[in-house]
């Protein structure tokens, strides 16, 4: 396993290596990890399908309740976040800026916290996702 460029990232953003560990865990240990952090970030570079991008992980994020940061590049998860205000969104992955944002609006906001897991439960449940299908299939294509 490779911490692949984050690790790069975070120190050349003046993060001390004692501020942050990369970590991972398995499938089973990764709940506790998501419900130990105060916000969850994903973040892209340009693609063909950056307009679409929504991603397992910041519906994981949400589920758990997290507040999270996106840049323009995970499109459709830019836009549930800034329409729900569920977290901010930065630039694009060449002008991700950290200083800008509020973070206390994120840090500690039980109100957001409670608005993700509740936005997740009602969008990306079994159960809504799995109805959604199902009327789909019920209509005439």
């Amino acid at each position: 396993k490779t911490d692949y460029p984050i690790k790069d990232v975070l120190l050349k953003m003046g993060l001390s290596e004692d501020h942050f560990k990369v970590l991972h865990p398995t499938f089973d240990e990764l709940p506790s990890y998501l419900l130990a952090a105060d916000f969850g970030i994903h973040a892209m570079s340009f693609g063909p399908d950056s307009l679409t991008r929504l991603g397992v992980k910041v519906v994981e994020y949400l589920s758990c309740g997290l507040p999270t940061v996106v840049n323009r590049n995970v499109g459709s998860a830019a836009q549930v976040i800034q329409e729900n205000n569920l977290g901010f969104v930065l630039g694009d992955a060449s002008e991700m800026d950290f200083e800008s944002p509020n973070w206390d609006h994120i840090l500690g906001n039980q109100e957001m916290s409670s608005r993700c897991r509740q936005y997740a439960l009602e969008n990306y449940s079994i159960q809504t996702v799995s109805r959604k299908y199902h009327e789909l299939y019920q209509t005439d294509l």
